[in-house]
């Protein structure tokens, strides 16, 4: 189904032409001393195809919050299923949170002021962990380590800029970085698949598996792929978060 994109003005003054796309960038210099790779075991430092299942697919329609539907997605995945999870739970029990522990002030919950759309993965990781939904989060800073932290840790909660050749997959379900950036998305990284050629990694035929919140009709069932090698496009300026020690919790 085509929607048509509502603009919107976010915290940090940019406009975006489509609110769905309203992450905001914010990194903490501390969460360097947090990589994925001082969590991983011996033996888990071999890249491996792993897929972590969910069934849950979420639709944030004309809404912002892609940051809480991302978050709402990681939590209906294993290897720590939470029931339930909602549209309803995305927006009002982690986006409008994660609003008030950002630094901005203001947001779109009720009686914000100002009024804004947008918010930072970061702010709903600490959300989320003050909540009991997980003892801690790490961080991917390149392509191995977050393919890696899938590959043994879970899914990974990523905020990154959407272009504009990203707003739906080819017919083969695969995303490309293309044409001008259109805002910051959150999206989930449910999977990786590692394709080798002899003793070397396939970076053409390698990619991950990504859930969007834009519905089932979306891409493949609400899911798209992005090849490792086009996945580095990506990088300058994600937020690549992984929970680890996940904890059962509930909202409310």
């Amino acid at each position: 189904m085509t929607m048509t994109p509502i603009p919107a003005i976010l915290r940090n003054g940019s406009r975006v032409e489509d609110r769905r796309l309203d992450r905001l960038q914010f990194q903490d210099k501390r969460s360097l001393n947090y990589p994925i790779t001082s969590v991983l075991d011996a033996d888990e430092n071999k890249l491996r195809s792993y897929t972590w299942s969910c069934t849950v697919r979420l639709d944030q329609g004309n809404e912002g919050a892609c940051v809480g539907f991302g978050w709402a997605a990681e939590l209906s995945a294993r290897p720590a299923i939470i029931d339930g999870i909602t549209d309803d739970i995305a927006k009002k029990e982690i986006y409008w949170p994660a609003q008030k522990q950002d630094p901005w002030p203001g947001g779109s919950y009720p009686g914000a002021d100002p009024v804004y759309e947008g918010t930072s993965v970061l702010a709903a990781a600490q959300v989320l962990r003050a909540r009991g939904f997980m003892n801690e989060y790490r961080w991917a800073f390149s392509l191995k380590e977050l393919a890696l932290g899938v590959g043994y840790k879970g899914p990974a909660v990523i905020g990154v800029d959407w272009y504009q050749g990203m707003r739906d997959p080819d017919v083969r379900g695969f995303l490309h970085p293309t044409g001008e950036i259109v805002g910051g998305h959150c999206v989930v990284i449910l999977g990786v698949k590692v394709v080798r050629k002899g003793t070397s990694i396939d970076h053409d035929n390698s990619f991950f598996m990504i859930q969007n919140s834009w519905g089932r009709d979306w891409g493949q069932d609400g899911r798209c792929k992005i090849t490792f090698t086009e996945f580095v496009a990506l990088l300058p300026g994600a937020d690549l978060c992984i929970p680890v020690e996940r904890q059962q919790a509930t909202f409310g």
